[in-house]
């Protein structure tokens, strides 16, 4: 039987029998305790597949600032407090300036340079709380309480629930301002009967935190990450949910973490970011390079009217080329659920996607497939520099380049993102 993964909940939407029994994680919608609107208009999810184990991590950019927050979740059936922490930050900030679109300067190597002869090798060296109410109301709106208990700042209860009102009564109930529109959205998932945890969040004990970061305008809780088994390549992720709260276009960076290959976007238009596209050192300017990747970027999207998923990397973790940032270590993997590697481990293949939706554009919730393809990509923007020295050789070779040093590859690689 095919395994869904990560709120793959809209069976019939997707033609899928009610007999597949679905996983799921992110892009559920946020809900506050107190009055006044969440906004969420980028997130990072990181899924890692080992195997039989999935392993989610998620990082979201609240705005506003109600008393409290909680994140709502499609989940698979069984999630339990072991299943379930949170992870630093920093790590989505390695991943995401390690796999970023780049700007790279190029200088021309010398046309006379005469390169010496190596001998074929195959080897490659890798760089190294309290919880809600356990009244007979929530039996009578057909809502349990499978499991509760605390990961960092996050109180968390694990639900489930038999018809979708039940549940948006139960949150009112229990403090939550639902957005609008929450029970149809959520119907689908309980049809499929999947769980949902509600990650609640206490906004002075993530203040109590040692280095709690922060955004202008918001702040980024801790990542939330969770696991659980699943079985074929078949990988889902939940988009609808978070729709509801989300103010015009959205922006998803998506990391998919295998040890086979890439990911592939299935049920939408999945194409690269064009690439190796030369641009002149002006581009080195303060906020020059962003405005014209963020042009880019909306052309090409356009281009497939607002329907499509970008593949912006695709590298084995262990080595990059230029670097923007250094390699994923081992044990960063094994912080995302890749398990323990020794020093002489295999890099895992990582895909950075990357998703521009809205209610207007995505109608379904994606779907990915893992492959076994290794193929490198990367969205890579060239300032060059010809060689400008004496030739002095009779037969000169143009058009190897290299850094100012004389090195062939290299040069300097500043990643961009695409709202910055």
């Amino acid at each position: 039987m095919r395994s869904r993964m990560a709120g793959m909940a809209l069976l019939t939407a997707l033609g899928l029998g009610l007999a597949v029994v679905p996983a799921h994680a992110f892009c559920g919608f946020y809900v506050a305790a107190a009055t006044g609107e969440l906004y969420s208009d980028t997130s990072q999810v990181i899924i890692a597949r080992n195997g039989d184990r999935t392993t989610i991590s998620m990082l979201n950019n609240y705005r506003g600032d109600p008393a409290e927050f909680a994140l709502v979740v499609p989940v698979p059936p069984g999630i339990k407090k072991q299943d379930v922490k949170t992870i630093k930050a920093e790590l989505f900030a390695h991943l995401d300036q390690w796999s970023a679109p780049r700007l790279v300067e190029y200088w021309e190597q010398d046309p006379c340079y005469v390169e010496p002869e190596y001998e074929a090798s195959d080897d490659r060296d890798y760089a190294a709380a309290g919880s809600p109410s356990k009244s007979d109301s929530a039996r009578k709106l057909g809502v349990k309480i499978e499991a509760a208990f605390t990961a960092g700042e996050y109180d968390i209860v694990v639900l489930s629930a038999t018809q979708s009102t039940g549940l948006e009564t139960w949150l009112k109930q229990n403090g939550y301002k639902i957005p609008a529109g929450a029970a149809p959205i959520l119907k689908p998932y309980i049809d499929a009967k999947t769980n949902f945890f509600v990650a609640k969040v206490n906004l002075k004990r993530l203040a109590a935190q040692p280095g709690a970061p922060r955004t202008q305008g918001g702040l980024f809780l801790s990542p939330l990450q969770f696991g659980f088994k699943s079985a074929g390549d078949k990988v889902g992720l939940p988009i609808k949910l978070g729709m509801i709260n989300g103010k015009g276009t959205q922006d998803l960076i998506i990391f998919m973490v295998s040890m086979k290959g890439r990911f592939e976007v299935t049920n939408y238009d999945n194409p690269r970011l064009p690439t190796d596209i030369d641009v002149p050192a002006s581009m080195k300017d303060k906020g020059k390079f962003g405005k014209f990747f963020l042009k880019m970027f909306e052309r090409e999207l356009a281009k497939h009217k607002g329907q499509a998923v970008f593949t912006e990397y695709a590298w084995p973790s262990g080595w990059c080329d230029p670097c923007s940032a250094d390699p994923i270590s081992a044990a960063q993997l094994g912080e995302l659920g890749m398990g323990k590697m020794d020093q002489n481990y295999q890099p895992a293949f990582i895909t950075r996607l990357h998703a521009r939706y809205s209610k207007e554009t995505f109608s379904k919730d994606l779907e990915f497939k893992e492959t076994t393809d290794q193929t490198t990509f990367q969205g890579r923007y060239i300032i060059r520099h010809p060689w400008k020295g004496k030739i002095r050789c009779k037969n000169p070779v143009r058009g190897r380049w290299g850094d100012q040093n004389g090195n062939g590859g290299g040069g300097w690689g500043g990643p961009v993102m695409p709202r910055g």
